[in-house]
């Protein structure tokens, strides 16, 4: 059984953490260091890591951008934040799924996934 208030609450600092990088009042490396942190955060109490980042579900994982309804966040077919630790997420927009795998990477990926079930609500 997981502890979905943690989460939920880990979100709401999330949320602010949004507010100051898109503000620039702090940096993307910085962002990403505390998004990264709240997700650990969540196992003091086993909830789950998405929760605690809600917020940024419609951002890139790597250039933190926010992307807009109907624009393509590939899905974490690849273990991004494994392989690069300046990933807040798994998730990466068209621009760093290519810089970081490639054409052949991105079609993999949407062989997985499909354009379709990539696009942000």
């Amino acid at each position: 059984m997981s502890c979905h208030d943690i989460g939920h609450g880990l979100n709401s600092v999330a949320e602010l953490i949004c507010e100051m990088f898109d503000a620039g009042e702090i940096s993307k490396e910085t962002a990403v260091k505390i998004f990264r942190r709240l997700q650990r955060g969540v196992h003091w109490c086993d909830g789950n890591e998405y929760e605690a980042i809600e917020c940024i579900s419609d951002r890139c994982g790597i250039c933190l951008e926010k992307l807009k309804k109907g624009e393509i966040l590939y899905p974490p077919y690849f273990q991004v934040k494994k392989e690069h630790p300046e990933a807040a997420t798994d998730y990466l927009c068209e621009e760093c799924m290519l810089k970081l795998y490639g054409e052949e990477g991105k079609a993999k990926m949407l062989k997985v996934y499909s354009e379709e079930r990539c696009k942000v609500e």
